[in-house]
């Protein structure tokens, strides 16, 4: 074929690639499963600055919780700064899946004497999780987060 014969061929060709892959970009859009990260959004960013409040008196504590988790027991310890009167702490600690909201767990802050709680995870799914920490100590609130890889 002569070449000055075949360049509408080849524009033809461009352009019905190009709506094969417009075509497909649209199809894989409106498939995909798109979540909020919480689904009252615009609620907690009034909430924001009740939040860094309480960070804030987080980060002023000398010693800071903690979450180890032990592997051969599949369990979580949280270990609370001993500043506090353990029977004094309340609160809940949240297991947020970034991936997916739907396994999102809460969990009773219930600190022993010795300022730990044991948490199992028989029912948590392995993988990386945000655990964060609210509590109230002493008329004051206080928020931490970790990641976990359980």
């Amino acid at each position: 074929m002569d070449k000055n014969k075949s360049w509408p061929y080849s524009i033809t060709i461009f352009y019905v690639l190009f709506m094969i892959a417009m075509l497909s970009f649209l199809f894989f859009s409106f498939n995909n499963n798109i979540q909020m990260v919480t689904d009252n959004y615009y609620e907690k960013t009034l909430e924001y600055e009740d939040q860094i409040n309480r960070i804030r008196n987080t980060n002023a504590l000398k010693i800071k919780p903690v979450f180890n988790f032990n592997k051969a027991s599949n369990e979580i310890f949280l270990i609370m700064p001993a500043v506090f009167d353990s029977s004094s702490i309340t609160g809940k600690i949240v297991f947020f899946r970034p991936s997916d909201a739907n396994l999102d767990q809460t969990i009773k802050l219930n600190i022993n004497e010795n300022h730990i709680q044991v948490i199992p995870v028989t029912g948590i799914v392995k993988g990386k999780w945000d655990v964060q920490l609210h509590w109230t100590a002493d008329g004051t609130e206080y928020f931490y987060k970790q990641v976990l890889v359980l």
